[in-house]
């Protein structure tokens, strides 16, 4: 199986979410989760993160994060690897506890972070478990909401910055109003979240990796204006399809001719590279 695509950046923000081995429970109990937090509060502190959201559902957790330096993947391994440990020593097994690796979407800041904060905030709404986020107990919406205390590791002032910066109102106040406007909205679930330049800059060096489809590259390929001519020419064509997952329908549909024309084009250029290799 492909390694998951990792977008390391100094200073980046990510939703970060892992689940657990065959969708078994990962958190059997309160002590369970309270283990994880503080497994959480230690990598904080040691690799110099700021916890902005979190929530712990049964089988998965997520997690919202802004990394100073590119050192995503090693607190990870350490969250991750310390709550195994002690999870299998608990119950005298062996075995994986986490299922493959865990997900990092690298998000745009302002409006697609507010997103991300809501979606965090009412994920134990829509799996049923409560009808207000507020009622849950093991996410970090009650304390950003300013109803409980925030735990050591949860950087809430900074979230309220966020709102506050984005609203031009109070942090809190803007923050439970956009909650309680729900929205069936959620990050793409690709390595990036963000607007089409965003995602353009974030990708622009990286090679298509194996774990994201040619059709979800998404923003992340220039667009068609810069890949084609007016004319449509075959070894373009050839490239906005094989390089960068645009359907033939789409390239039709921006020329302005039929699908088959562009099939045409792109198999007789293909033909024409073919015949000059050999």
């Amino acid at each position: 199986m492909a390694r998951p695509l990792r977008l390391l950046v100094a200073d980046g923000h990510y939703h970060v979410t892992a689940r657990s081995w065959d969708r078994s429970p990962l958190y059997r109990g309160d002590a369970d989760r309270l283990q994880f937090l503080g497994q959480l509060k230690h990598a904080v502190g040691r690799f110099d993160w700021r916890c902005l959201a979190y929530c712990l559902m049964d089988n998965h957790f997520h997690l919202v994060l802004r990394t100073p330096l590119a050192n995503l993947p090693r607190g990870m391994q350490r969250l991750n690897s310390g709550y195994a440990q002690w999870f299998n020593r608990q119950r005298e097994r062996k075995g994986p506890v986490f299922e493959d690796r865990y997900h990092a979407e690298l998000i745009q800041r302002d409006a697609h972070l507010l997103e991300v904060y809501r979606y965090v905030a009412l994920n134990p709404v829509r799996a049923g478990v409560c009808r207000d986020p507020c009622e849950y107990r093991w996410s970090s919406h009650r304390a950003i909401a300013g109803h409980a205390e925030a735990p050591g590791h949860l950087s809430v002032s900074e979230a309220h910055a966020v709102f506050a910066a984005a609203t031009g109102m109070d942090g809190v106040q803007a923050y439970r109003e956009f909650v309680a406007a729900f929205s069936d909205a959620a990050p793409r679930g690709g390595p990036v979240f963000g607007d089409e330049r965003f995602v353009r800059d974030a990708l622009r060096d990286v090679s298509r990796h194996p774990e994201v489809p040619r059709r979800d590259w998404g923003a992340g390929r220039p667009p068609l204006s810069e890949l084609l001519g007016a004319s449509g020419a075959g070894a373009d064509l050839s490239k906005a399809y094989r390089t960068h997952g645009y359907t033939m329908t789409s390239l039709a549909q921006h020329l302005g001719r039929h699908v088959s024309t562009v099939s045409r084009r792109i198999a007789a250029h293909e033909r024409d590279m073919l015949d000059c290799k050999i």
